[in-house]
């Protein structure tokens, strides 16, 4: 049986992984070990943190507190540094609500930890950062506020049998299969983690969000793009087949309402030209 990959760096993936006890063990792990913060004493607080555009964000933001009402955002970022640079003026709106709601400013800390799925520009071979941001319209420090930058391709690139626990972890958020996740002398708490991937490729539910979450993606995307043609054609001429006809109208039906030509719609979604146009005549 051909499974569909299911991919770790995806905001679906991500997000269910962390809901799920062991998930959340092994992403906590990571987390502790680059960045010192411990995970195990935050609850999560919210799943969306409302970015202020009317249309909704297809992008992960985990939300955490705890006790002492520090906040905790974790990112996975999967298009440019834009993303990065978005998640950090979130978290800096954090900084600024707490302050307006009255809550103790000095003695509250926010971090903001980014999953990144590309180099840093500048530093091509860097890893992983952290750095206290500065607040450009009066250039002091946000000293309540610290960055943990991740960039995940420089992991995949190192020898796997010579990295340390936690970059093994890292390893696996580059792999493209199942088989390649499995070639390696995996724990046991990384073999978990390709078995529950793997489970979840025979979840259609969950396979559904996962496949919409791609397609949103590429409509995020192609806002970037001079035109439709170059945001659609690069990387996804395979076209899109989520396996149910009503998932694949609903999509259709949300990439009409952007202006999407019915023809890159049809690639995507293998629904005929003429189901298209029926579908935009009833809307």
């Amino acid at each position: 049986m051909n499974l569909e990959y299911v991919d770790l760096k995806s905001d679906t993936t991500f997000k269910y992984l962390f809901k799920s006890k062991n998930g959340r063990s092994w992403i906590s792990n990571i987390v502790l070990n680059i960045t010192g913060v411990n995970l195990e004493e935050y609850e999560l607080y919210d799943n969306e943190l409302n970015s202020g555009n009317k249309k909704k964000d297809y992008r992960l933001d985990l939300l955490l507190k705890n006790i002492n009402k520090d906040y905790t955002i974790i990112e996975m970022n999967n298009s440019t540094e834009a993303d990065a640079i978005k998640s950090k003026y979130y978290a800096h709106r954090l900084v600024g609500k707490k302050f307006n709601e009255g809550e103790k400013y000095v003695e509250t800390k926010t971090y903001l930890i980014n999953f990144n799925n590309f180099c840093n520009s500048k530093m091509k071979e860097l890893t992983k950062a952290d750095f206290i941001p500065t607040d450009e319209a009066t250039g002091l420090k946000l000293e309540d506020m610290r960055v943990f930058e991740i960039y995940l391709p420089n992991y995949h690139n190192m020898c796997y049998d010579k990295c340390n626990e936690t970059e093994k972890k890292l390893w696996l958020f580059g792999c493209e299969s199942f088989e390649e996740m499995k070639s390696q002398n995996l724990s046991d708490e990384d073999r978990w983690i390709v078995e529950e991937l793997e489970r979840l490729a025979m979840d259609q539910k969950f396979i559904d969000e996962y496949d919409a979450e791609h397609v949103n993606q590429m409509l995020m995307n192609t806002k970037y793009d001079e035109g439709y043609d170059s945001g659609y054609d690069s990387g996804y001429d395979s076209g899109y087949d989520n396996g149910k006809s009503e998932e694949k109208f609903k999509i259709a039906k949300e990439m009409l309402t952007e202006n999407i030509p019915v023809e890159q719609i049809s690639k995507i979604t293998k629904l005929t030209l003429e189901e298209i146009e029926k579908l935009k005549d009833e809307m």
